[in-house]
């Protein structure tokens, strides 16, 4: 039997007693089933635990940790424990499609200078329903790091949430982490450091489901944290800006469609929720 896992799937949890077991579901029925799920529980105060137990596979691993440190600090955590191959941070509400690993290993196998694997994303409510579709390109497509990077920092997040994208492991050997100076762009600045100089693999079919509902972290987070949110983008338009030759052109883009999509955001997700609690 082989001891080291193709992909290590870490999922940071916190109170996920409602949602994690679809997520670890979504995992068990992979057609690629060469994995461990890591689960890193920052102090839940729920059934958190109980969820997780009921799943009698040797190949679910879960952990808690001795405080609470904040989401970024569980993220790194549940790399930490990570021994696979590939890794992919899975968040504890969203969903994998059974062909997701399967695609991305493949890709990830056929060369070794592309760092990560991205697609499409399912959006659904707090029921599982779909309700969009979001894509970033049109095709499947191999594109440079770099070139990605800079069309992220023109405003919008293409690399996507962390459930849909996988990476190599040699990103988490080279010493990157997820920086506690982010609260919410942590996932983005990881990326845009993991592919400085290497490969994307991007799939056009959807093949994770990003869930929006009353209970989601992200779907909460952006109707609080507006100003919080345009701060943290415009620090991490600055820290890449030398690494990627961004211009003061590029600045004024950032800023401008930062504000849009920031509004636009939140409405969306005002009008997802209130449509889903009237259902």
């Amino acid at each position: 039997m082989n001891t080291t896992p193709k992909v290590s799937i870490c999922i940071p949890t916190y109170n996920g007693e409602k949602s994690i077991a679809d997520t670890i579901k979504s995992i068990l029925s992979q057609t690629m089933q060469d994995f461990e799920i890591i689960i890193s529980d920052d102090n839940s105060t729920d059934n958190t635990a109980q969820a997780v137990k009921q799943f009698n596979d040797e190949r679910i691993h879960f952990s808690v940790a001795e405080g609470r440190g904040g989401a970024v600090a569980n993220c790194n955590r549940a790399l930490s424990l990570a021994r696979g191959k590939y890794f992919k941070v899975l968040m504890q509400d969203d969903l994998l499609e059974p062909e997701h690993l399967e695609y991305a290993v493949k890709l990830l196998d056929s060369d070794p200078d592309i760092v990560m694997t991205t697609c499409s994303t399912n959006i659904i409510d707090g029921s599982g329903k779909v309700t969009m579709v979001r894509r970033h390109l049109n095709k499947d497509m191999i594109v440079d790091g770099n070139a990605y990077a800079k069309r992220s920092l023109h405003g919008r997040n293409i690399f996507g949430e962390p459930s849909v994208i996988c990476y190599r492991r040699e990103v988490y050997e080279k010493g990157l982490r997820y920086r506690d100076k982010y609260r919410f762009n942590f996932d983005w600045d990881f990326s845009i450091s993991a592919v400085t100089g290497k490969k994307i693999a991007y799939i056009s079919k959807p093949l994770a489901s990003f869930r929006i509902s009353d209970t989601s972290i992200s779907g909460n987070f952006y109707k609080k944290n507006k100003r919080l949110i345009y701060e943290e983008s415009k620090m991490l338009f600055n820290d890449h800006r030398e690494e990627l030759s961004l211009t003061n052109t590029d600045y004024f883009i950032f800023k401008s469609a930062t504000l849009f999509l920031l509004m636009a955001k939140m409405v969306y997700t005002v009008i997802s929720q209130t449509l889903a609690k009237h259902r």
